[in-house]
């Protein structure tokens, strides 16, 4: 358990190749056991499972961003989004996704008690027991910022109810290069009651 911990990173070049639907299915069960507010049991998982569903997505989205862009539209803070269309069409360079064949969007109603929480954590379940499968994930806020700010008609597409709250967004799949050791990071802030 400490080597997956401290071995977890977010991977940015990945296999152009699907990992099977039913190995993806069993990890959205065993993850799904993932604690929730009051027991709710009401996260939502939003999954794009084959990389060309994610290939016919990532094109709305970046038309969605151009047209956001073209009419002066992007909020404070996200005008670097305008250039993610140009650095796909010119160079094939998928700032959004980072190029994995995967995508999963955690979701729960609204009125749960802690709807968006609920969404991190079992997120954070299903990306430790990917690493455990061999399958590299990235945390992808761009995606989650696109979907909550620049292009919000994406949460209907992928037919996320009205009435839910976006916890959060990952991409997943197999790693072009697998990494051998764990990260150094630097010693954590800890503050101790007295």
């Amino acid at each position: 358990m400490e080597v997956l911990l401290r071995g977890r990173r977010s991977n940015r070049s990945y296999q152009r190749k699907n990992v099977p639907s039913e190995q993806i299915r069993e990890m959205l069960q065993i993850a799904s056991a993932a604690p929730t507010g009051r027991n709710s049991r009401g996260v939502r998982w939003t999954v794009i499972d084959d990389h060309s569903k994610l290939d016919v997505f990532r094109d709305r989205l970046l038309d969605g961003i151009e047209k956001a862009s073209a009419t002066g539209s992007l909020p404070p803070g996200r005008e670097s989004f305008a250039d993610f269309p140009r650095a796909w069409k010119e160079d094939q360079i998928d700032i959004l996704f980072r190029g994995a064949p995967h995508f999963v969007v955690t979701s729960a109603p609204q009125n749960a008690a802690t709807p968006q929480v609920d969404g991190i954590i079992a997120l954070s379940y299903f990306e430790l027991l990917a690493n455990t499968r061999g399958l590299a994930t990235v945390w992808d806020g761009l995606a989650y910022w696109t979907l909550a700010e620049l292009v919000p008609e994406a949460t209907e597409w992928l037919g996320i109810p009205d009435d839910h709250v976006v916890g959060y967004c990952l991409a997943f799949g197999l790693p072009k290069i697998p990494f051998q050791r764990t990260v150094q990071h630097a010693p954590p802030e800890i503050h101790w009651i007295k």
